[in-house]
Parts: C-alpha cells; sequence; structure tokens
C-alpha cells in the first residue's frame, strides 16, 4: 500500500492453477473490467464469482458473475480483444430479467443487442451456447490474481465482494470429459422452485450451429453440471453443461443466443465476432 495514493491492492492465490503466471502476466482483462464495475455501482459492491474451464487436466478463464446488490448479474467473458461484447446483463427477477448483451465504449456501456431465454420442457431457460474447438482462445487461469487498487477508505468493499456469509467466495470449475472433439457450454437460467437435478443439454443450438450436426454421437457424451446462487435474490440461479461434442468443428469457436421468438442463434462463423477470433487463434501459430 502506497502512503501517497492511501490505496490498497488484494491478490487472491489460485491454488488449481496449472499457470505459473499471474492474471497481469497472461494479460487477462476480466478481473478488472468486472471489478471496475462493481464499484461503480450505486447499490454498493456485490459479489465476485470467477468460472473456470478444466480440460485434460489444464484450467483456463471462462469468465466472472458479479452479483449485484440489488440482485442483477453480468456475466463478463475472457474472450478475444475485439469481441463484439463485453459482458452479458441480467435483471434482478424473472419478470425483469431482460438479458442482453452489453459493450462498454468511451462514453459508457452500449446495449449491443437484447435476447430471450429459450424456455425448455423442464422449466429451466437455455441462455447461451459456447463451443470451443481452439481451447487457447482461453487464456489459463493465473496462480495469482492481481485486483485493481482501491481507496483504503473503501476497504470493506473488499469484504463484501469476496467473502459470503465469512467464507472466501472461490470459484466454479466448469469440466470437459474427454479428449476428442469440440468443448460445449451452455448457460441456463433456474427459476425459484425449479430442481436443479433436471438440467439437461439442448440440441438446438448444435442443429442451428453445426453444419454437419450428427445426434448419435450425442449418445456418448458425458455431462458434467454446476449452478451457481445469487445471494441477494432467489428467483433464479445460473445453471452449466459442459461436454466434448466428438466431433471438430471448421471454426475456433461458434456462439449461439436466443434472439427472438423464432429462437434465432447468431453463429459467429458468419460474422465479425469469428473473422475476431480467427486472427488471435493465427496470431499463435
Amino acid at each position: 500500500m502506497s502512503d501517497e495514493s492511501k490505496q490498497v491492492q488484494v491478490t487472491v492465490k489460485n491454488t488449481f492453477a496449472t499457470s505459473d503466471k499471474n492474471s497481469q502476466e497472461l494479460n487477462i482483462s476480466v478481473y478488472d473490467r468486472a471489478f471496475r464495475k462493481l464499484t461503480h455501482e450505486k447499490s454498493g459492491i456485490g459479489k465476485i464469482f470467477p468460472v473456470y474451464l478444466k480440460t485434460d487436466g489444464i484450467y483456463r478463464v471462462f469468465g466472472i458473475f458479479t452479483l449485484n446488490r440489488l440482485g442483477s448479474t453480468s456475466f463478463f467473458h475472457e474472450l478475444p480483444d475485439g469481441t463484439f461484447f463485453d459482458h452479458i446483463t441480467f435483471g434482478n427477477s424473472l419478470s425483469k430479467l431482460n438479458p442482453h448483451l452489453t459493450h462498454v465504449v468511451d462514453e459508457g456501456r452500449k446495449k449491443v443487442s437484447g435476447l430471450l431465454t429459450e424456455p425448455l420442457t423442464n422449466g429451466t431457460h437455455l441462455v447461451a451456447t459456447f463451443i470451443f474447438q481452439d481451447l487457447e482462445l482461453l487464456k489459463l487461469a493465473p496462480n495469482v490474481i492481481i485486483y485493481p487498487p482501491i481507496d483504503i477508505e473503501q476497504i470493506e468493499l473488499l469484504k463484501d465482494a469476496l467473502v459470503t456469509k465469512g467464507d472466501y467466495n472461490g470459484s466454479g470449475t466448469l469440466e470437459a470429459i474427454g479428449k476428442e472433439g469440440c468443448v460445449v457450454i451452455q448457460l441456463f437460467i433456474i427459476p425459484k422452485g425449479i430442481d436443479f437435478n433436471k438440467l439437461q443439454f439442448t440440441k438446438s443450438p448444435l442443429v442451428h450451429l453445426l453444419e454437419n450436426f450428427k445426434e448419435e454421437k450425442m449418445k456418448s457424451i458425458k455431462i458434467s453440471t454446476a449452478h451457481l446462487g445469487h445471494e441477494f435474490q432467489d428467483e433464479y440461479q445460473f445453471g452449466f453443461i459442459t461436454f466434448r461434442y466428438p466431433e471438430k468443428i471448421d471454426a475456433p469457436m461458434l456462439l449461439g443466443f436466443s434472439m427472438d421468438k423464432s429462437q434465432f442463434y447468431f453463429n459467429s462463423s458468419d460474422e465479425k465476432l469469428n473473422t475476431t477470433i480467427r486472427e488471435a487463434s493465427n496470431k499463435k501459430k
């Protein structure tokens, strides 16, 4: 801590990380982006919850959920620079969920596109599908997270952000079991009263996104599930399904969002996002 600036900076050690570098050395931006948004919330800071993807024993950064005090939620991704949205925003109740993609510009935050969650027969709602062929697009989990410094007068904010009921919030891990094919992550809304154990993958985004989707391949997949509650509201929680689809895809990554009542899926292979991702992938080669 500097006497001149009177600021304090928090670092968090990831004991599970397979990388020996910290978040700054790995050029990871999501910790700073999520933390800065929370510290500017008028209602005060909420909770920070990083989520990692584990494949073949290696941990990578998927993103961060910020659980805001008024009950809303934001999911910040760690995708290549230039991706057309910064985070997904969710309202504080099912009736005011209003999920949308948000981009950060010089003038502030800008709504990119509204989303409509897709209601499923088991009572859950599909939000998004992420499909990764090139896992190196996701940065390695750092051995130490370095959060932005804040004024010492705000020291209690750090406790609010990182501690729940006396315990460190920690983080969550999504695991893709197996070695072949691409990794699929599906994000769901689970309304209050719906059993988490009813969570199931849905094939409709795969049918739309993959040119040669083979339904028979789904019989051999191994699914892992996870869920994330919200400390400041109980109307809904988030659910995750992760698995490997045992076929390769042509693009480094694809995204699927439900954007209207006909369940239109945004296919990144046809838009600016995939150009950005291909360029990031080619830089490594």
